[in-house]
């Protein structure tokens, strides 16, 4: 019998684990509000 596969695990090749995910998925958007930000600034 087959064992249910591992929640805790992705699958992606550098993101083993969901913590690790959020973290980047928080960082990219981090990055982007701070883009946006100096960008309103720098053509407003």
């Amino acid at each position: 019998m087959k064992e249910p596969p591992d929640d805790k695990e992705t699958g992606l090749p550098g993101l083993r684990s969901w913590g690790r995910v959020y973290w980047v998925v928080l960082g990219i958007m981090a990055a982007w509000i701070v883009l946006l930000t100096a960008l309103t600034r720098l053509y407003s």
